[in-house]
C-alpha cells in the first residue's frame, strides 16, 4: 500500500514521529513538505524551523519515509484544495496519514475532514493521528521553539524524542581560540532556522 505523509515537520517531534510511524506501518511511505526556504511565514508569523532542510529529511528517512518531496510553497499557495488534491494525491497513493491539525489549500481553507471527503471522492483512504501529549501538554513545534529559546535543551529534548542537534560545515574563525588554548568549531545556522538561547551548552561532536 503506497501512503503520502502531508506536514511541514519543521522539527520532527514526538507528534510528528507518530505520524510517519503509523503510515510505516501500513505500507511503503512518501513525504510531501513544503522547501524551508520557500516557506517562512506561517498563520501570519515568521516560521522558524527547529532543524534545516537537510536535517529534516534525514530525520524522516530514518524514520522509514521512502521518498521525500520538498516543494516550492509558491507553486502551491494559491491552488484551491480540489486542486491540491488531484495534483499530489490522487490517483498516485491509496492512502494519506495527517496530523489532526493539518490545513490545505489556498488560505488554509480546508481541513481533515475536508480531506475525508476528497478521500471518498478521489478513493484514497485518509489516517488522522490525534495529538501525542507529554507532561499534559500537547507535543507541538510551538512549545519546543520556546523550550530553545529559554535554553532548556533537556526540555525540549523531550519532546523531540531524541537530542537537538546542529549538523552543518565546520566554517573558520577569527582562530582566536588558539591563541588562549581553546580551539573551538564555527557552525553556522541557515537564515531560517531557529537559533537557542545564547549561552555554553555541552554537547558531543560527530565527525562524517
Amino acid at each position: 500500500m503506497s501512503i503520502l505523509v502531508l506536514g511541514i515537520f519543521d522539527g520532527v517531534h514526538l507528534g510528528h514521529r507518530a505520524v510517519i510511524e503509523s503510515a510505516v506501518n501500513k505500507g511503503e511511505v512518501d513525504v510531501f513538505t513544503f522547501s524551508a526556504q520557500t516557506m517562512q511565514i506561517k498563520k501570519g508569523e515568521d516560521l522558524e524551523y527547529i532543524y534545516s532542510e537537510s536535517q529534516r529529511a534525514e530525520l524522516l528517512r530514518n524514520l522509514g519515509a521512502r521518498q521525500i518531496r520538498s516543494s516550492d510553497f509558491g507553486d502551491f499557495k494559491n491552488k484551491l484544495p480540489e486542486e491540491f488534491v488531484k495534483e499530489v494525491i490522487a490517483g498516485q497513493f491509496q492512502g494519506v496519514c495527517v496530523g489532526g491539525d493539518f490545513r490545505f489549500g489556498k488560505g488554509g481553507l480546508a481541513d481533515v475532514e475536508k480531506l475525508r471527503e476528497f478521500g471518498k471522492i478521489h478513493g484514497f483512504d485518509v489516517y488522522i493521528l490525534p495529538d501525542v501529549f507529554k507532561g499534559g501538554y500537547a507535543v507541538s513545534s510551538k512549545r519546543i521553539r520556546q523550550h530553545l529559546k529559554n535554553g532548556e535543551i533537556a526540555q525540549a529534548n523531550e519532546l523531540l524524542g531524541g537530542n537537538y542537534h546542529i549538523k552543518s560545515e565546520v566554517m573558520y574563525g577569527n582562530r582566536l581560540g588558539n591563541t588562549i588554548g581553546f580551539p573551538t568549531i564555527n557552525q553556522y545556522f541557515e537564515d531560517y532556522v531557529l537559533k537557542p538561547r545564547f549561552g555554553v551548552y555541552a554537547g558531543k561532536v560527530y565527525r562524517n
